[in-house]
């Protein structure tokens, strides 16, 4: 019945696309939640097996379709050829039940790590867009250095709120701007894309002209974070600012992106 609800619920929220429900690892835990070796063993089962998954997608393609919503199949592996293996069974699934899926999402992407990450992932979008025209979403791995490789490739959807993620982080890391609010390339730094804790932060490094900086001087900015224990509303404020000062980041690149690609 979960099947039913979810979809039930993206129709009443006004949906145009749900992604279907399966068994899927969460790598991030508010506890310990994800140490349970039971836990483990359990999620470690429903995730290798593509029947059972499978058999969710199914029911979810059908009755999606009987409610005329859109629905993207979640792909899941440990490898390149889990992946490719899991997305040939789908269209297996789709010649048996005679519906299609509105697109794929890919999850389980944090098995791909270190230097090659970006650019196995998107061997793995590129594949699937060689046979396949459908949209291709990203399930939370959207660093913003990933993200045009994997539009590049293929993709087309991504969920991942990094921005928030590194406004939290410990060490609350700002987003280095590539790009002005022109679109324009602002300097050739060796810090563009990546992600700087806030302590570390020089101007030499340093030129964002985003509405939120622009407003406030990363300076103040640095100033409110450390006066956390004397101003917890200045504290607050500041880490929002980080945030959404890497949300304009994020804008700023995807349409980039945007005009990159209309010049094809």
């Amino acid at each position: 019945d979960l099947v039913e609800h979810n979809i039930d619920f993206g129709i009443e929220k006004g949906s145009k696309y749900l992604i279907a429900m399966d068994f899927c690892k969460k790598n991030t835990y508010k506890k310990d939640e994800g140490k349970s070796k039971n836990y483990q063993e359990i999620i470690s089962k429903l995730l290798d097996d593509q029947k059972i998954q499978n058999d969710l997608l199914e029911k979810s393609l059908e009755y999606g379709n009987e409610r005329g919503i859109g629905i993207f199949a979640p792909i899941h592996g440990k490898s390149y050829d889990d992946f490719i293996d899991h997305y040939h069974s789908i269209l297996e699934l789709e010649s048996k039940t005679n519906y299609k899926f509105s697109g794929f999402a890919l999850g389980g992407l944090s098995n791909f790590k270190g230097k090659l990450a970006s650019g196995n992932i998107g061997k793995i979008v590129k594949e699937i867009r060689l046979n396949d025209d459908r949209d291709i979403h990203i399930l939370g791995s959207s660093g913003i250095s990933k993200i045009p490789i994997l539009m590049f490739a293929g993709a087309n959807f991504f969920d991942c709120h990094t921005p928030w993620r590194r406004a939290n982080d410990r060490d609350i890391k700002y987003s280095m701007p590539l790009l002005n609010k022109n679109l324009e390339i602002i300097e050739d730094s060796p810090y563009s894309l990546k992600n700087i804790p806030i302590a570390e932060l020089r101007s030499y490094d340093f030129s964002c002209d985003c509405p939120i900086c622009e407003n406030f001087n990363y300076r103040d900015i640095k100033k409110m974070i450390e006066n956390r224990d004397s101003d917890k509303e200045g504290y607050y404020l500041g880490k929002l600012l980080v945030y959404f000062h890497g949300v304009y980041q994020y804008h700023y690149i995807l349409k980039f992106l945007e005009k990159c690609n209309s010049r094809k």
